[in-house]
């Protein structure tokens, strides 16, 4: 059946459907027994038929497994996916993707939910535009960003693997892919965040993506075990995962990247010494600086600071510049 098939039979209903699922909806879960009934009640209140959510227990040590057995007994379309240990949210992810048989999946976090209408607004979308593999929804809590963004305030608009790469377009987003995309497309496990290096991957095999400016989902950021914390540079752990963050980046998409957006590259080059240098990296930093070179930079102070080993000062100017940046946004 093909996608225009498909959409064309979704109705509105509130039986559960035993046809094959058109959405699969993707929620990996840590420990987050006070919120995942929540997060699940919010997919069963869209009344659709042609769903399920596939939701992966990432190996909690409290009550979240049995609250989401429970809710498993209660709606036949939620499954539960049981880890035995915590590996992270990227092979959550892609246990979730394995699983699911749904035609697009959407990714929501167990400490969100969608909003009221979510999947009816997600729907709607796809029946209206159906040449594509990928769709951008918003989240609330970048509702504001995207109305004052010059592109993302649009209506509806379309992009390109170029426009990612020449930052023409930013900002986390609701994604609704469909499941083939993530054919040999899986998600990097060795991070246990970054997932916008299988993003990028993606957006560059889909060739066009398409964004609606529809507010699907709501968001919480504010919890101290939030994933978003994983991107301080407050701690030696979080400066080697940016480090090789931007090794892998620079692996995948250095030739895209000196074709589109060459100054993108060379900054981020030049942040990864830096980085390499606070983490204590300094062989590593050679190859870095030698693409430096090669192309043409001035090295000479990144290349004198990797052979003092200022690592420790480097590290202790970061802790300080990120621990500022956290207290202005307190006072905000």
């Amino acid at each position: 059946m093909d996608t225009k098939t498909t959409i064309a039979t979704m109705s509105n209903i509130g039986s559960i459907s035993t046809a094959t699922p058109f959405i699969s909806i993707i929620t990996p879960v840590f420990n987050r027994a006070d919120c995942i009934g929540r997060c699940i009640e919010s997919v069963a209140n869209q009344g659709f038929a042609d769903i399920e959510q596939v939701v992966i227990n990432d190996g909690s040590t409290d009550k979240t497994k049995e609250i989401v057995e429970s809710y498993a007994k209660k709606y036949p379309w939620v499954r539960l996916i049981q880890l035995d240990q915590n590996r992270g949210v990227n092979h959550a992810r892609n246990s979730g993707i394995k699983s699911a048989t749904g035609r697009f999946l959407i990714f929501l976090d167990s400490d969100d939910y969608l909003l009221e209408n979510g999947i009816s607004s997600v729907i709607e979308s796809l029946k209206e535009q159906q040449d594509y593999e990928h769709y951008l929804f918003a989240p609330d809590d970048r509702a504001d960003f995207f109305s004052q963004h010059p592109i993302l305030k649009k209506p509806i608009h379309e992009f390109y693997f170029l426009n990612w790469l020449k930052g023409e377009v930013d900002g986390d987003f609701v994604h609704v892919v469909s499941r083939k995309s993530f054919d040999s497309r899986l998600f990097f496990e060795d991070f246990r965040a970054f997932e916008y290096l299988n993003w990028l991957r993606i957006y560059k095999a889909n060739l066009k993506q398409l964004y609606i400016h529809k507010v699907i989902v709501s968001r919480e950021r504010t919890r101290f075990d939030s994933l978003t914390k994983e991107y301080c540079l407050d701690n030696k752990l979080s400066i080697e995962d940016q480090y090789r963050y931007i090794q892998r980046l620079v692996e995948l998409f250095y030739e895209d990247y000196r074709a589109a957006a060459k100054n993108t590259i060379l900054e981020l080059m030049h942040k990864a010494v830096l980085l390499g240098i606070a983490a204590g990296s300094y062989t590593q930093n050679i190859h870095f600086l030698e693409l430096l070179k090669k192309e043409g930079q001035n090295i000479l102070v990144l290349r004198i600071l990797n052979r003092l080993r200022v690592g420790p000062l480097l590290f202790l100017l970061l802790w300080i510049k990120t621990k500022i940046g956290k207290l202005k946004l307190k006072l905000q």
